[in-house]
């Protein structure tokens, strides 16, 4: 292999959510492992993995030296990365039983006199895995493996693909329905855990500032939500700013599409909306600004004004590196630049402008009441799917911005002038992000209007951008006229490959039911 190709697989080996599939496949030799300060190693359990804020894998057991650990496991490229990324005063860190690193540190070996010791928040030293030593292929050979092993589970054609026997349109149109409300609830179960993650999270934080708008009154105290009869947390199940939080950390999520979902889950709960309402405490309101330059600085994506190969980009970089000082945002952590995928990707998916759209969506959560407006949006008296539609629409578009209606990266310009959030990414927000928070928040609070509401508003949003997943399906299914033509009907269809077909659970779907009894 040519010197250019190695390179460039180092770069991918760069790319984090790969080091935490050579992990968790364990592509390294396990019998003898030892530890930087010469400590033998055993891996029971490599953990799961986590893709939130924390460390990558939970849960793990190692046995170090004979003593039997269960814990959290952080997984870098360099040793250098722990304190880079400030884990070191991060106590959401403090449960890592193990560093694992993929490559030596230049100066070679293992260990070594010179080797700062990877601490915790509370002043443990974390013992050391370096891997490079106990790959049993070289780094190009792994980088197949894992490629392949995806490619692998994209291409399998499911258990009852081109069937001779077909099940009807009207059959497949009730199962597609009801699998996408059990992905509803499924949806709905995950927000409950992190809305009482945050509630707890937020307990735990020091003195926040009051909970007001600053802009755009509407009727009423937006505190005054009725509480249920809940058994605990009843003061905080009515703060708004939870709420608030919660449909940031699920907008976020969608900005992130399937490549960058991972890093834009973990900057949401990096720089979180009461630590902006801190950080704007001692000062005026954030501008959006203001706001770019936390997330673009927390993202490690804020290049130098120097980097910019272009004049406008060297005077925004220098804005927004000034704007940043202004702000007196501390954050716990910082992601690597790695952590961001940009190829293969389109341009218009590219991390640096969802960052920019992320900055009007926060904008609009801290001063323009955004989760509120989306909740009278399906309270209306008199309720109207077109109405609600258009109201969304109108909540999650984006003006245009001066520097980035323009620009893709901070060095990549485009001719044309292009929106920062298109009309199918606000609709995969609205249907993947904000219709299962409303389901929440109606169960909450008894709201069964909301409910009803919401889903009446999900069952006639139009198609939705194809993926490779709905490509499969629609090519494989034994269906006498696939209908795929509504969001909802692409959300039963991904439920149904996630959760029946790549598991062979073909007995308990309508489908296979079908086609495996003649």
């Amino acid at each position: 292999m040519n010197s250019s190709s190695h390179v460039e697989n180092l770069a991918a080996f760069q790319r984090e959510d790969i080091l935490r599939h050579l992990w968790s496949k364990q592509y390294f030799d396990t019998e003898h492992l030892s530890t930087t300060d010469g400590g033998a190693l055993r891996i029971l359990s490599p953990g799961t993995l986590h893709r939130g804020s924390g460390p990558d894998f939970r849960d793990a057991v190692i046995v170090l030296d004979g003593t039997t650990y269960r814990g959290d496991i952080e997984f870098h490229r360099t040793l250098e990365d722990w304190n880079s990324h400030r884990h070191s005063g991060n106590r959401n860190y403090n449960s890592v039983i193990l560093h694992v690193v993929l490559l030596r540190q230049k100066n070679g070996g293992q260990g070594g006199s010179n080797t700062a010791p990877t601490l915790s928040a509370s002043g443990r030293t974390i013992p050391v895995l370096i891997l490079e030593p106990f790959l049993t292929s070289p780094l190009e050979t792994i980088l197949e493996h894992t490629t392949r092993d995806e490619a692998a589970s994209r291409s399998a054609t499911i258990h009852c693909a081109y069937n001779e026997t077909r099940v009807s349109s009207a059959t497949a149109e009730q199962w597609l329905r009801r699998l996408f409300m059990e992905r509803m609830k499924e949806k709905t179960d995950r927000l409950r855990t992190r809305l009482v993650e945050i509630i707890e999270e937020r307990q735990r934080g020091i003195a926040e500032p009051k909970e007001e708008y600053a802009a755009m009154p509407l009727e009423g105290n937006p505190d005054e939500i009725p509480v249920p009869d809940f058994c605990f947390e009843k003061g905080m199940l009515n703060k708004i700013l939870v709420w608030e939080q919660l449909l940031y950390e699920e907008l976020m999520d969608g900005l992130g599409y399937s490549q960058n979902r991972t890093p834009f889950k973990k900057l949401s709960k990096i720089v979180t909306l009461w630590k902006l309402k801190r950080a704007a405490f001692t000062a005026e309101p954030l501008s959006l600004l203001e706001l770019q330059a936390i997330l673009f600085n927390v993202a490690g994506l804020l290049p130098l004004p120097s980097e910019a190969n272009n004049q406008p980009a060297k005077i925004f970089v220098h804005q927004l590196h000034t704007a940043w000082q202004t702000t007196h945002f501390s954050p716990d952590e910082v992601l690597n630049p790695t952590e961001w995928i940009f190829s293969p990707t389109r341009p218009s998916n590219f991390p640096t402008i969802r960052v920019a759209a992320a900055s009007a969506l926060i904008y609009k959560l801290l001063y323009e009441q955004l989760f509120k407006k989306i909740i009278l949006s399906f309270s209306a008296e008199h309720f109207s799917t077109d109405d609600a539609g258009a109201a969304l629409d109108a909540l999650l578009t984006i003006q245009e911005d001066a520097f980035w209606s323009v620009h893709y990266s901070f060095n990549e310009t485009t001719p044309l002038a292009h929106a920062l959030l298109g009309k199918s990414r606000r609709m995969d927000l609205a249907i993947n992000s904000i219709v299962p928070l409303c389901l929440l928040y109606a169960e909450t609070f008894g709201k069964r209007d909301i409910e009803a509401n919401a889903l009446s508003f999900a069952l006639t949003i139009g198609a939705l951008e194809d993926n490779s997943i709905l490509r499969k399906m629609k090519k494989q299914l034994p269906i006498e006229l696939p209908d795929i033509s509504r969001a909802y009907q692409q959300q039963g269809t991904i439920q149904l490959y996630k959760k029946y077909c790549r598991l062979q659970r073909c007995g308990e779907c309508t489908i296979g039911a079908a086609v495996f009894a003649t």
